[in-house]
């Protein structure tokens, strides 16, 4: 009886620790920053419920897959650590006409993956397919608000409401889809749902069907946001804010993730 007792324990005991195993840091690979100055390298092992059904982000509601897709892409808005939203893609926004209208003035130096510039028609091709009633996604609702949509410029772009509505600017925290890859593709079959192109501040450098996928940092000055929880709770680190300073927290950035499903 003892001896069954010493097994059970030691079997809930080893069980309990593999649960918790992904979140744990690599003590090897996790940069030290003593004096408190943000230090590149590292990786972050974490664990999800299930593999990813699609890597383009309003085709999949699972949350496997928009763990991923939020690293991959990058949207004109996001929210910052203090949930303020923020210009993220977009230089700067404006809220005009009591929240009728919204202006958009992109970046200039954010490339896709494969090293196209995004511009302003990435966004529009994003917002025609959003309401395409051929396409089918669940995320459909907040872009059939929008009374038009105009391109301004090569960089800039605005969106008008015929009524204030209060999701406007959840809308555009929405990833930015490349136009120059998906345009005259079927969005339902393309190969971009497992070879993402994305402009994002992580890419997809690998994926092992039913064990793990491994993303790496592209290097192109787009922070991750918001601060993953378990990148905090281990101590490894993770991207900071955009700014001039990016990462302004105080930790190592990764320069692999992985999401390994245990």
């Amino acid at each position: 009886m003892k001896k069954s007792l010493l097994i059970l324990l030691f079997t809930c005991w080893a069980l309990f620790f593999a649960a918790f195993r992904p979140v744990m840091p690599f003590a090897a690979e996790t940069a030290a920053f003593p004096d408190g100055t943000p230090v590149t390298g590292g990786r972050i092992l974490m664990g999800t419920i299930g593999e990813p059904s699609n890597l383009i982000p309003y085709m999949a509601s699972d949350s496997a897959s928009g763990e991923i897709t939020g690293l991959l892409y990058v949207a004109p808005l996001k929210y910052d650590k203090d949930l303020n939203v923020v210009p993220w893609a977009a230089a700067s926004y404006e809220v005009l006409e009591g929240g009728r209208l919204l202006r958009f003035v992109l970046r200039d130096d954010i490339r896709w993956e494969d090293g196209v510039p995004l511009t302003a028609d990435d966004v529009e091709f994003t917002y025609k397919l959003m309401i395409d009633p051929k396409t089918p996604t669940a995320y459909s609702g907040d872009f059939l608000a929008i009374e038009s949509f105009k391109k301004t410029g090569r960089l800039s772009f605005e969106v008008r409401y015929a009524k204030p509505f209060a999701r406007s600017l959840m809308t555009w925290m929405g990833a930015i889809l490349p136009k120059h890859v998906l345009e005259g593709q079927d969005i339902m079959t393309t190969p971009v749902a497992r070879k993402p192109i994305g402009a994002g501040p992580y890419r997809l450098a690998k994926w092992d069907a039913g064990s793990m996928l491994t993303l790496r940092t592209t290097g192109n000055g787009i922070c991750a946001s918001p601060v993953p929880t378990a990148a905090l709770a281990s101590g490894a680190g993770t991207a900071g804010e955009r700014g001039t300073s990016c990462p302004v927290f105080r930790l190592s950035v990764p320069e692999t993730w992985s999401r390994d499903r245990g």
